[in-house]
């Protein structure tokens, strides 16, 4: 009896170790002011440990901002990526998207959303921690004013299991993808933009131009179709968000 109350007590303890691990930062990765380039760095403890693990590099070139973010200590970066998708290959240092400054910029526009990086970190052989780290891209044209802000990280504390983009639950994925939760239509419209919200609360929602200008936002309600008039809208670009408070989705739409 002694000994299937001690499977048992182990086998609980198990489970509620194996769990996902979160840390709400708030730390800002400035760009650097012309006409020279300036790095600027900020580093991220994945794990408190007092050891820092990555650090987000902005420099400014002839005509781009560029963020880079940089492993160290055993850890390992893979690029940015959107809410609920999986991270794949990793590297010591993860090219993130060029930020516009100029006009052959391509790239994370300010203000559409959120990224996140993915992370892993070899602790010894055959154990291996996996996460991401929350990153938003807020500011303008005007270069000095851009600026990265490092939100949140999470990891998984049972060794070698992924996670995906923003997941805070491991038997969550799907509640986190707002793949089939939150549908943005038509991607090409001559004025009416439907959004439809699946979840059971209510959402936000921004659209912002190519340059970044919020030029339209507002509620979605929860579990109906937000039918939004944009025929007032330049012909354009544009990038339609929706944000719950925790997760985001940006989807590209084209004014016709």
């Amino acid at each position: 009896m002694k000994k299937l109350f001690l499977l048992l007590f182990i086998g609980i303890v198990i489970k509620q170790q194996a769990q996902v691990i979160s840390n709400t930062l708030n730390k800002s990765v400035p760009c650097c002011s012309p006409p020279n380039s300036t790095i600027y760095r900020d580093s991220v403890d994945i794990n408190g440990d007092n050891i820092n693990e990555v650090k987000i590099i902005s420099k400014r070139g002839l005509d781009n901002i560029y963020y880079t973010a940089i492993g160290s200590n055993n850890l390992l970066l893979s690029g940015c990526n959107n809410i609920g998708q999986p991270f794949t290959s990793f590297s010591s240092i993860a090219a993130m998207p060029s930020t516009p400054i100029g006009y052959t910029w391509v790239g994370w526009i300010p203000n559409s959303g959120f990224k996140y990086l993915g992370f892993r970190k070899l602790n010894a052989p055959g154990d291996t921690t996996f996460g991401w780290i929350k990153l938003d891209f807020v500011g303008n044209l005007s270069g000095p004013l851009d600026t990265v802000k490092i939100l949140q990280y999470a990891y998984n504390s049972a060794p070698n299991v992924h996670l995906d983009a923003g997941q805070l639950f491991l038997n969550s994925v799907t509640e986190l993808n707002l793949e089939t939760q939150i549908l943005i239509y038509p991607t090409i419209t001559k004025g009416i933009l439907n959004i439809e919200n699946k979840l059971s609360q209510s959402c936000n929602y921004r659209i912002n131009n190519i340059i970044g200008k919020l030029v339209q936002s507002g509620i979605c309600e929860r579990e109906s179709i937000s039918n939004l008039d944009i025929s007032q809208l330049p012909c354009g670009l544009y990038f339609t968000t929706v944000n719950n408070g925790s997760i985001s989705k940006t989807i590209k739409i084209i004014k016709d």
